[in-house]
C-alpha cells in the first residue's frame, strides 16, 4: 500500500483528528439511550451508576464495571460484538482489571476507520499532487466530521456499521482496480460484517450482491461464475441471518407501533381512517403521540403487544403507503428534516467529569455536517436532489458503482424513514454516511475525467500501475 507524501500527511492529519476527539480529554463520545445493554448485556459490562436513567441521553461514561449480575440474554446479534471482544483484549493493558474504559472502544472504531482512509489514500496515488491534495483534503472534511466521530466511543450497533461500510467500499473498489485475489476476499469479508451488524442493515447484501455479479470478471479474473456465486451466498446468507436472528422475536413491533402513533397519527387529518387502513379501530387514538419505550406504553404488556401485533404489521403498513402516496411523501420530508440535523438531537457527547451540562454536544469538527444541514434545511429536497445527481456522474464512468450506491442509499433511507419514528437521525446515520460517499465519489469522478487529474505516465501504464488510472482507462 503505497500512500506517498501527500497520503501519509492526509492520513496523519485523519488520525490526529479523530484520536483527538476519542482520546483528548474531554474525550466525546455518543450517550447511551437504552440500546447499549443489547451489547454489554453478554459481556456483564455495567456503568457505574444506580439507575442508567438517570445518565440516558445526558452524558455518556467512560468507565463501565464488570458486573455478573448484569448480564443478560437479549437475543441481539450482532458482528459489533467482535469488536468489544477486541477492545476487551486491548483493556486488559491499559485499565485496571475490574473497569472497561470506554475509550479502548473508540480506538477499535477509530484504527478501523483510518485503515479504511489509508486505502483510500493509496488509491489517489496516481492523481496529480493539486488534485490529489484537495480530494483528501475533503475526505479529511467530510469523514472525519464529529457527526460521525461522535459514534467512535460508544457501544451503538451504528458505529460498527459506519466503519465496517467503510471498509467494505474502500476494499471492492481497491479490489475492482487491482484485481487481486486478497482484495477481493478483504472485500467480501467486510460485505459480510457490514450486513450483519445490525438488522436494519441486513438488506444491503441485496445491492451488495448486485454489484459482486456485475463487476465478477474484474474481482475474480480467473473462474468469475463460481467465485461471485460463493461470494453472493456468503453476503446474502449474512443477510438472510441478520433478518431472521439480528434482533429477539417481536422487537420489531416496536418501530411499528412508534411509525403509526408517534408519526402517522399525529400528523393524519382523519386518525380514524388511517387506523381503519392499518387493521386498527379507533379505540387505538388513545395512544396518539406514545413512544413504544415510555413508561406508559402498552407495549410492555405482552398480551396487549400480542394482539396489537395480530391486527397490523408492515405488510398493512407498506400497503398503506401505497394507497396513500401523499401520506409517505409527508412521512419522507419529515424524516429527510431529521436526516438534514446529520447528528442525532438530545444525546450528549460528554462525561459528566467534563463539568458540561446535560446533553451538550462538542461543536469541534463539524463544519461539513453543518454545512449540510445548512444547505438542506431550506429546502429538504435538495438532499434527495443532489444524491441523485452524484449517482448520474458515477454511473457515467461506472454503473455497477452507481447502482450499488443508489439501492444502498434507498434502502437505508426507506428503513429509516418509513419503518420507526424513533431517533430517526441516528437510524439513517449510514443513508448519510452513503449520501457523503456518493458526492465524494462524483467529485473524485468528475476531477479524474474532466480535470485532467491523472498523471500522464499513470494514464499511460494503465490499470497495473495506479487505481485511479485503472478506473479512467477500464471505462
Amino acid at each position: 500500500m503505497s500512500l506517498g507524501r501527500i497520503g501519509w500527511v492526509a492520513w496523519a492529519a485523519a488520525a490526529a483528528i479523530v484520536i483527538f476527539q476519542v482520546l483528548v480529554p474531554p474525550a466525546i463520545g455518543l450517550s447511551d439511550n437504552g440500546d447499549f445493554a443489547k451489547i454489554t448485556g453478554e459481556f456483564n459490562l455495567y456503568p457505574p451508576v444506580e439507575d442508567l436513567r438517570d445518565s440516558a441521553f445526558r452524558y455518556i461514561n467512560l468507565q463501565y464495571d464488570f458486573r455478573s449480575d448484569s448480564h443478560i440474554e437479549t437475543g441481539f446479534h450482532s458482528s459489533e460484538t467482535l469488536l468489544v471482544r477486541l477492545a476487551l483484549l486491548l483493556n486488559r493493558a491499559v485499565a485496571r482489571p475490574d473497569v472497561f474504559d470506554l475509550r479502548v472502544m473508540g480506538v477499535v472504531h477509530a484504527a478501523l476507520f483510518l485503515t479504511a482512509f489509508a486505502l483510500l489514500a493509496s488509491l489517489l496515488s496516481g492523481v496529480r499532487a493539486g488534485f490529489r491534495i484537495a480530494l483528501l483534503a475533503l475526505a479529511v472534511l467530510v469523514f472525519c466530521d464529529v457527526a460521525c466521530s461522535a459514534y467512535y466511543n460508544s457501544f451503538y450497533m451504528d458505529a460498527g456499521a459506519f466503519v465496517f461500510l467503510m471498509l467494505a467500499i474502500v476494499t471492492l473498489l481497491r479490489a475492482v482496480v487491482r484485481r487481486r485475489a486478497v482484495d477481493t476476499c478483504l472485500a467480501v469479508f467486510f460485505c459480510l460484517l457490514l450486513v450483519t451488524a445490525k438488522t436494519q442493515h441486513a438488506l444491503l447484501a441485496l445491492p451488495l450482491a448486485v454489484f459482486l455479479v456485475w463487476e465478477r470478471r474484474a474481482l475474480w479474473p480467473r473462474r468469475a461464475l463460481l467465485a461471485s456465486t460463493v461470494a453472493v451466498l456468503c453476503v446474502v446468507s449474512g443477510g438472510a441471518y441478520a433478518l431472521v436472528e439480528g434482533s429477539p422475536p417481536g422487537y420489531t413491533g416496536f418501530p411499528l407501533f412508534n411509525i403509526i402513533f408517534a408519526r402517522l397519527l399525529p400528523t393524519a387529518k382523519d386518525p380514524t381512517a388511517e387506523l381503519a387502513s392499518l387493521g386498527l379501530d379507533p379505540s387505538y387514538l388513545r395512544y396518539s403521540g406514545t413512544d413504544a419505550f415510555m413508561d406508559r406504553s402498552p407495549m410492555r404488556d405482552g398480551r396487549w403487544a400480542q394482539s396489537f401485533l395480530s391486527k397490523t404489521s408492515y405488510r398493512r403498513l407498506c400497503w398503506f403507503y401505497v394507497m396513500h402516496p401523499e401520506r409517505a411523501l409527508r412521512v419522507a420530508e419529515l424524516a429527510l428534516g431529521e436526516a438534514g440535523l446529520g447528528r442525532p438531537p438530545g444525546i450528549g457527547n460528554y462525561d459528566q467529569s467534563a463539568g458540561r451540562p446535560p446533553y451538550a454536544q462538542s461543536d469541534a469538527f463539524s463544519i461539513w455536517s453543518r454545512a449540510r444541514r445548512k444547505v438542506v434545511g431550506g429546502f429538504l429536497w435538495t438532499y434527495p436532489l443532489i444524491f441523485a445527481i452524484s449517482l448520474g456522474i458515477i454511473a457515467w464512468r461506472s454503473p455497477p458503482a452507481a447502482t450499488a450506491l443508489g439501492l444502498m442509499g434507498s434502502i437505508e433511507f426507506a428503513l429509516g424513514a418509513f419503518t420507526d419514528a424513533s431517533e430517526v437521525t441516528r437510524h439513517l446515520l449510514l443513508f448519510n454516511t452513503l449520501w457523503d460517499v456518493t458526492l465524494f465519489a462524483a467529485v473524485c469522478t468528475l476531477t479524474l475525467t474532466l480535470g485532467g487529474g491523472l498523471k500522464r505516465k499513470d494514464v499511460a501504464r494503465g490499470s497495473e500501475s495506479s487505481a485511479p488510472a485503472a478506473l479512467v482507462a477500464a471505462r
